[in-house]
C-alpha cells in the first residue's frame, strides 16, 4: 500500500474513535445522523469492503495525484 494513502487512512482514526465515543453517549442520534457523520460511516463501509478496497485506493490515489478532493467538503 502506498505510504501516502495508509497516512490518510490512518489519519481518520480520531473521527472515527469520536463518532464511536458519540453513539454510546447519543445512541438515538443514529437514527437521525448529520451529514458529515454520515459521510464519513460511508467512509468506513467503503474501507471495510474487501471487494471495493481497491476501487477506492485507486480513486484516493487518482484525486491526490490531480490535487482534487473526492469531497468538496472534506480535504
Amino acid at each position: 500500500m502506498n505510504t501516502e494513502l495508509a497516512s490518510k487512512i490512518v489519519a481518520i482514526r480520531p473521527a472515527i474513535e469520536a463518532l464511536i465515543i458519540r453513539c454510546t453517549q447519543e445512541p438515538n442520534d443514529i437514527i437521525n445522523r448529520p451529514p458529515s457523520v454520515e459521510q464519513l460511516c460511508h467512509l468506513i463501509r467503503l474501507l471495510s469492503d474487501q471487494q471495493l478496497e481497491h476501487v477506492l485506493c485507486e480513486k484516493i490515489i487518482e484525486h491526490t495525484e490531480t490535487g482534487q478532493s473526492l469531497n468538496p467538503n472534506f480535504k
